[in-house]
C-alpha cells in the first residue's frame, strides 16, 4: 500500500517525524481502520495541523456510511483552546429541568480574549438531550452520567464557536454518537427510569439483575467480538488497543472479560458497522 511516510508535527517539540512502514500498518489496524490511501493521507494531514502524532491517539479516524470523520475527546479541545493563548476559562455548565430523571438541556459558556482590544467576551452553546442522546443501546454512559455527557456536548460546541479555526471539522465522541445510531439503523429510544419488576431480579449465581448496566459480558458476546476482530484482521496483540478505540476508552482494557454486557453489545454493533464500511 502506498502511503505517506513523513509528516511534520506543527506546532510540536517533535519537529519532523518519520512514520515507518510498520507504524503505518499499526495505524491502519488500530487508529484508522478501514481508511483508504487518500483517507489515510487526510488523517495524517489532520494530525499534522493539530500538532499531534497519529499514534498519540488524541485524534481518531472514524468511518461512517463510507465517509471519513475525525473525532477527539473534550480534554484535547480544552488543551488546544488553552494553547491558543486566547482562552480565559469557562463558567459552570447550566442545566435545564429534568425530564424522566434527565436534563432537558445543558448550556456551556467559554471566555475568550480579543488580543487587539484586551476585552474578554463570552461564547455560549446549548445542547438538547433529545438531539444528542444516542438511544438505549449506545447510551450506557449517558444514562449513568447524564449531566456530564450532555455538558460535554455543550462545552465542545461552545469551544468550537469560540475557536472556529482551531476546531473546524473536529468533533467529540459525545457529539457523534447520534451519527452512530443513524448509521446502525437502530430505532432511537429515550430512557425512562422506572422500578424493576420481579422478572428483573438478580440472575442466578451472579448477583446482577437482568437489566443491570454493570452485568458482565457474556461468553457468547466475547466469542462474537473475537470473530469480528478476526474478520477485521486485527492481530491478537492489538485487540485490546483496537477495542479501546471502538468503545472510546481512554485506556486499554486489561482483558475483554472486564467489559460489561452493555459494552459488549455496543462493541458488536460498532464492529459490524466497521466491517460493512470496509467491505
Amino acid at each position: 500500500m502506498e502511503t505517506p511516510a513523513t509528516y511534520t508535527a506543527v506546532p510540536s517539540a517533535l519537529g519532523e517525524v518519520t512514520i515507518t512502514p510498520e507504524q503505518v500498518e499499526l495505524i491502519k489496524n488500530t487508529v484508522a481502520v478501514g481508511a483508504t490511501n487518500d483517507e489515510l493521507k487526510l488523517f495524517f494531514f489532520e494530525c499534522r495541523r493539530r500538532g499531534v502524532h497519529p499514534l498519540d491517539r488524541l485524534i481518531h479516524f472514524v468511518k461512517r456510511s463510507g465517509r471519513a470523520t475525525f473525532q477527539c475527546g473534550i480534554d484535547f479541545m480544552r488543551a488546544q483552546a488553552e494553547a491558543s493563548g486566547q482562552y480565559r476559562g469557562q463558567e459552570d455548565v447550566e442545566y435545564g429541568p429534568n425530564k424522566n430523571g434527565y436534563p432537558e438541556w445543558a448550556k456551556a459558556t467559554v471566555r475568550r480574549i480579543d488580543t487587539n482590544t484586551g476585552d474578554v467576551y463570552t461564547v455560549s452553546a446549548t445542547a438538547y438531550w433529545d438531539e444528542f442522546y444516542p438511544g438505549d443501546q449506545l447510551g450506557f454512559m449517558w444514562k449513568k452520567m447524564p449531566r456530564v455527557m450532555l455538558g460535554k456536548v455543550a462545552e465542545s460546541q461552545a469551544l468550537r464557536k469560540a475557536f472556529p479555526i482551531n476546531f473546524n471539522g473536529l468533533y467529540t465522541f459525545e457529539e457523534m454518537q447520534q451519527a452512530d445510531l443513524v448509521a446502525s439503523g437502530t430505532p432511537k429510544q429515550q430512557p425512562v427510569k422506572q422500578p424493576q419488576s420481579k422478572s428483573q431480579q438478580a440472575d442466578k449465581g451472579n448477583g446482577h439483575s437482568v437489566n443491570d448496566p454493570d452485568a458482565p459480558i457474556t461468553e457468547n458476546q466475547l466469542k462474537a467480538i473475537h470473530v469480528l476482530l478476526d474478520k477485521l484482521k486485527v492481530a491478537d496483540n492489538l485487540k485490546h488497543a483496537y477495542m479501546a478505540d471502538v468503545l472510546q476508552f481512554e485506556a486499554e482494557p486489561e482483558t475483554l472479560k472486564t467489559l460489561t454486557k452493555v459494552q459488549g453489545s455496543t462493541a458488536i454493533e460498532r464492529l459490524n458497522l466497521l466491517i460493512k464500511d470496509v467491505a
